[in-house]
């Protein structure tokens, strides 16, 4: 996510500074971005990599790093707010989750706590919660694909007929450029939903039909969160910490409840769910990631919604 993020800034006229613990790695990876030092454990660490910036996009999370790491999660979001308050930061964007309609599973729980902290600090905070990014390397899209390609047969629980509203990987960073230039004074959190609400169950017909993968018509009513964590381990990349964190978000409704970020505009341009899912095996099979084509998209995304933007305020 963090490379879209960049490449939509670009295209907004900022000057991006990437920040890593291996700063090095990091630029011989992506040789477009300026990259610095940070640990986000350390305040001091935060306010040398801030230093002259006006503006950051928060991308951290804590998720796969232990047990403990809601509380990790809250501790870099403190952090991070007091590092901006010193170093007269103007703006913070925030991609965080969904709030959901029942119980929040501990990441979704820990995913909006973070959006709070951050909006209690004294530098205005834009949060914007998405449910899935659909896009290549996305960990929650990477699950469900890597399920519909590996399984023979799938037998769903009754929880996967809960409904999201999953948003494209080059939508979402078009938005986190347009939230930095939006003219906001204080703090808000919007939803950065798609297009479309369906369930988890209609999202993975897509792909099993895609791939030939059946689909057990008949619901396995004992199978809980927990459960199918276990049996999808064996069948993803995703790793085991982060699987059964993402499994368990998908008991309670996801589906957007508050205000939206988009216009009626932005929201006509979306990509639809089939656009991103095909967006997202073009880019996996790309010699470069994000593709071409992907780059060339959030560029004109960016730009255009951005001049939208500009006469709105004029």
């Amino acid at each position: 996510m963090g490379r879209h993020c960049a490449l939509s800034l670009q295209a907004a006229g900022f000057r991006v500074r990437a920040t890593s613990r291996d700063p090095e790695r990091a630029r011989k990876q992506f040789d477009y971005l300026e990259f610095t030092f940070c640990d986000f454990e350390s305040e001091s660490s935060i306010v040398a990599a801030m230093s002259g910036c006006k503006g950051a996009v928060y991308l951290v999370h804590g998720l796969g790093t232990g047990a403990d790491y809601p509380e990790r999660e809250a501790r870099a979001a403190l952090l991070f707010q007091r590092a901006a308050a010193v170093t007269a930061l103007e703006r913070i964007v925030y991609l965080g989750g969904v709030a959901p309609t029942g119980t929040a599973s501990r990441h979704l729980a820990s995913r909006l706590n973070t959006g709070q902290l951050l909006r209690e600090g004294t530098v205005p905070t834009i949060e914007l919660r998405a449910a899935m990014v659909i896009g290549h390397q996305s960990q929650s899209f990477t699950l469900v694909r890597d399920l519909a390609v590996n399984a023979p047969v799938i037998a769903l629980p009754p929880w996967l007929d809960n409904c999201s509203c999953p948003i494209a990987i080059c939508d979402a960073s078009a938005a986190i450029a347009v939230a930095m230039a939006c003219p906001y004074s204080h703090s808000l959190w919007f939803e950065l939903g798609g297009p479309e609400c369906l369930s988890h169950r209609a999202l993975l017909e897509m792909l099993c039909n895609a791939f030939g993968t059946g689909l057990w018509e008949r619901r396995i009513a004992r199978l809980t969160p927990a459960m199918a964590a276990v049996g999808l381990s064996a069948l993803t990349r995703v790793p085991t910490e982060v699987l059964r964190e993402l499994v368990a978000g998908l008991d309670s409704p996801l589906t957007p409840n508050g205000p939206s970020f988009f216009t009626s505009d932005m929201a006509a341009e979306l990509r639809t769910v089939r656009q991103a899912i095909a967006d997202a095996f073009s880019d996996e099979s790309a010699e470069q990631s994000p593709s071409i084509e992907t780059r060339r998209r959030i560029e004109e995304k960016t730009t255009r919604w951005l001049k939208r933007l500009g006469a709105n305020r004029d």
